[in-house]
C-alpha cells in the first residue's frame, strides 16, 4: 500500500493505496459542464473514482483546503478508513456520510467547527 496524491495516482496504483492526500487539489475542481458546480469545488470526480476503483485498504483521506460543502456518498463504503481530514473547507455541519464510521475526523476551519472561547482580560 502506498500514498496517492491525485486521483490519477489512485487509478495508476489500481486502488492499492492506504492514504489519499488531496489537500487543496485541482482534482476537486469541477470540470463537468453539466454540473451546477462547474469551475468550483466538487466531489463528482472523487465519487466516480471511488465507485470504479477498489480502495478497500484506504485508511487516511485528506480533503483539507478544498472549500468543499459535501462528501461523496461512496465515503460510507470506506470501512477501513480511520482518519479523514476535512479541515479548512466549508462544511456547515458534520457530513452525514460519516455516520456509522469509526474514525477520527478533523474539522478545524469549517463553519461547523466550534469557535475558540474568548479569553477574559485579567483584572488588575
Amino acid at each position: 500500500m502506498s500514498i496517492a496524491k491525485s486521483l490519477t495516482d489512485v487509478v495508476k496504483l489500481k486502488g492499492a493505496v492506504s492514504s489519499l492526500v488531496l489537500r487543496a487539489s485541482k482534482d476537486l475542481v469541477c470540470t463537468n459542464l453539466w454540473c451546477e458546480k462547474v469551475t468550483g469545488p466538487c466531489v463528482c470526480r472523487l465519487e466516480r473514482t471511488l465507485q470504479k476503483i477498489d480502495v478497500s485498504g484506504l485508511k487516511h483521506l485528506d480533503l483539507s483546503g478544498n472549500r468543499l460543502t459535501e462528501l461523496p456518498p461512496s465515503v460510507r463504503g470506506l470501512t477501513a478508513l480511520r482518519e479523514i481530514d476535512l479541515s479548512d473547507n466549508d462544511f456547515a455541519s458534520v457530513p452525514g456520510e460519516l455516520a456509522g464510521l469509526s474514525l477520527a475526523c478533523i474539522l478545524e476551519g469549517n463553519p461547523c467547527s466550534p469557535s475558540p472561547m474568548p479569553t477574559k482580560p485579567e483584572s488588575s
